[in-house]
């Protein structure tokens, strides 16, 4: 391209700012409007999928799994609550047991202990005449002397 004069050549060789912004402002909206399209295609594929059968399968899943776990946990309190009790109730009856073989208890019964020297005589041949004795009985004690053995 020719030009009559050097500023002529230097207006046709360098490109007006104002042209310059305008371009640049044209390519920024076309960008902008490009994104905008874009993200809202992606936002309505997003959409699709999450309503689509597969996520709803999965969400329906993880809600039976929910609920089958919660039924789990309801059967197991149950049967630990039945064991406890069962055990509970064992445990009474042998205490039960045990407190009618109490020493205690036979000697509420009538019965007493006959101690020499802090030792329990259970047979009769391990007294002599003149020993002395401790008797223990239900409620309080007594000391005594061997007069006859049988």
């Amino acid at each position: 391209m020719r030009a009559p004069t050097p500023s002529a050549a230097a207006e046709i060789a360098v490109p007006d700012i104002l042209e310059l912004m305008e371009k640049q402002t044209r390519r920024l909206n076309l960008a902008g409007t490009r994104l905008l399209t874009e993200v809202s295609s992606n936002r309505e594929k997003l959409q699709a999928a999450i309503s689509s059968y597969g996520f709803r399968s999965l969400k329906d899943r993880v809600m039976s799994e929910y609920q089958t776990l919660d039924s789990l946990i309801e059967d197991a309190t149950r049967e630990i609550n039945n064991i406890i009790e069962s055990r509970s109730s064992a445990l009474r009856n042998l205490e039960s047991k045990l407190s009618t073989l109490s020493p205690l208890e036979i000697m509420k019964r009538g019965y007493s202990v006959v101690y020499k020297q802090k030792k329990v005589i259970s047979d009769s041949s391990s007294l002599a005449q003149g020993d002395k004795v401790s008797l223990r009985f239900y409620k309080g004690r007594a000391e005594g002397e061997i007069k006859e053995i049988e």
